[in-house]
């Protein structure tokens, strides 16, 4: 009698989860995503969604190979989960399909798109795929999805002069841009211009109390909407740019300008900023007092490596982690001057990322070994950025920061 009272309450959860159309799968935050900062094995994917209306939503991506260029990608297929949050087990929607020519926007194949219908209207995550003749996974992310919000980021999209969507969330200098809005209405747009110089992420055993950050803007301006449409525009100033409909609330998007050519490193000045993490304040000090930092960077790889050969394989690998930084962790400010820009240059890619609603989990060695070494990131609310995250300080990463920036300098 037990067994049978058994059998039909798993008959019963099984017909109530087919009935809510809720499938069980493994939660996202027990993955490891490591490979998300591994370019060797698969291309990053920069994401924009974009919300037509609560009904439909684009989602845009746009493959990028390790040194920044469009990616050329194999892919035949595309596939998604619909979860409640990275720590659900039920997909709620999921989708496979064919990649076809009305899913390219760009003569080259460098940026596609597709569009599903949200079950209704709250907040998700999706788990997006690229997946080849083979049905193999060539790309992957995961997108935040929003079909809660009127006034948020989703509810707009950065145009480019030729029309084109802008997926990046920063932008060059002076570049012509539109804004379109879901809504077919006119309205003024409210932008908010930040210039502020942020402190430079500190070793990860050093905690000091951050100052709150001061939302009042250096400058406003406003910019009209017509009929969902606006007219163009250039932001030429560096900072970031806060456009919002109703002030009295933080609801709206932010598009980060830093310098043209970026995430790429393209002058020297640019090349010798990223070595504060492994110098001395002195020592850093006495390179920006030469006046030359093209020398300054030059001496200081020769000095330490002794060997031109080294030294340039040392500038290589140096840099090209500055780089992957910028695209992986730009938020308000440059991707290396982050928390997890700085762990990622220092200490290279993660082995394992387990990443949970609020926070992500990096370990260096094996997983559960006594000899692992795991950083947490927790994620802060931001109302310019989801890619906000501060780093648990501890004491106990001393003696493994220092042997590391001792590696680089030899």
């Amino acid at each position: 009698m037990r067994m049978k009272n058994r059998a039909i309450v798993f008959l019963l959860s099984l017909l109530l989860i087919i009935l809510s159309g809720c499938v069980p799968s493994g939660k996202i935050n027990r993955q490891n995503i490591a490979h998300l900062y591994q370019t060797s094995k698969f291309p990053w994917l920069q994401t924009k969604v974009y919300k037509e209306s609560p009904e439909s939503i684009r989602v845009y991506l746009k493959p990028i190979a390790p040194n920044g260029s469009p990616f050329p990608l194999e892919a035949k297929y595309i596939s998604f989960d619909l979860l409640d949050s990275y720590e659900s087990k039920f997909v709620v929607d999921s989708a496979l399909f064919s990649l076809l020519p009305e899913h390219f926007i760009t003569e080259d194949s460098s940026i596609l798109r597709f569009r599903f219908q949200p079950p209704d209207t709250g907040s998700y995550i999706m788990e997006v795929r690229l997946l080849d003749q083979l049905k193999r996974v060539k790309a992957q992310t995961f997108v935040q999805i929003d079909n809660a919000s009127e006034l948020g980021s989703q509810n707009y999209l950065l145009l480019d002069s030729a029309g084109q969507p802008v997926i990046d969330p920063y932008i060059n200098p002076g570049k012509t841009l539109r804004i379109m809005f879901n809504q077919k209405i006119s309205r003024d747009m409210f932008v908010y211009h930040y210039d502020r110089i942020f402190s430079l992420a500190l070793p990860p055993f050093v905690t000091k109390k951050l100052k709150p950050f001061d939302y009042k803007p250096d400058s406003i301006f406003k910019h009209k909407i017509e009929v969902g449409l606006s007219t163009s525009f250039r932001l030429n100033k560096k900072g970031f740019y806060y456009f919002v409909q109703d002030t009295a609330k933080k609801e709206g998007f932010t598009t980060f300008v830093f310098y043209k050519g970026y995430p790429g490193i393209i002058t020297a000045d640019q090349m010798l900023s990223p070595l504060r993490y492994i110098t001395v304040e002195e020592e850093f000090e006495k390179m920006k007092q030469m006046g030359q930092p093209k020398m300054a960077v030059d001496s200081f790889w020769l000095a330490i490596t002794d060997n031109v050969g080294r030294a340039s394989s040392a500038i290589r690998n140096y840099y090209r982690r500055v780089k992957l930084s910028n695209l992986y962790f730009s938020s308000y400010q440059e991707g290396w001057r982050t928390d997890r820009g700085m762990i990622f240059m220092i200490f290279g890619p993660p082995r394992t990322v387990n990443r949970g609603n609020i926070y992500e989990i990096w370990v260096y060695g094996e997983e559960n070994s006594p000899a692992a070494l795991e950083f947490e990131f927790v994620k802060i609310r931001n109302p310019f950025t989801e890619n906000d995250y501060r780093l648990l300080r501890s004491s106990r990463y001393r003696e493994k920061w220092y042997f590391m920036v001792n590696n680089w300098r030899r």
